[in-house]
């Protein structure tokens, strides 16, 4: 069976043909659109924190760290939590360059540092 359609100049005789300039068609149309139109970047990033466990308050549930510039950052869920243990963070900047404004997003035991107080 064969369909024959002419568009201007091309004549496109089978359905084949037809899927191809159908597809070729779509396919333009949609590279041309993302060549003008943006994605919005996500301004927040991520970044690790290593820091010493410096107390832990049961009666509110908190524990305090301590980064090594002196920071202090709290979360909660006393769970196993002793002073002295090392705690990784994957913290968030909130989008901006101070760090007083940065968000906890997860902790994680990395051990127990006995010469703290050395340093």
């Amino acid at each position: 069976m064969s369909i024959i359609i002419n568009v201007g100049e091309i004549q496109i005789q089978n359905k084949k043909e037809i899927f191809k300039m159908f597809g070729l068609t779509i396919s333009a149309i949609v590279a041309t659109a993302s060549l003008f139109t943006t994605i919005p970047q996500n301004s927040m990033g991520f970044y690790p924190m290593t820091t010493v466990v410096t107390d832990v308050n049961y009666d509110t549930d908190e524990v305090t760290c301590t980064d090594f510039n002196g920071n202090d950052w709290v979360f909660t869920g006393c769970e196993d939590w002793l002073e002295g243990d090392i705690c990784s963070m994957i913290m968030c900047d909130n989008g901006s360059e101070i760090i007083y404004d940065d968000i906890i997003i997860s902790e994680h035991y990395d051990g127990w540092f006995d010469g703290w107080k050395k340093y």
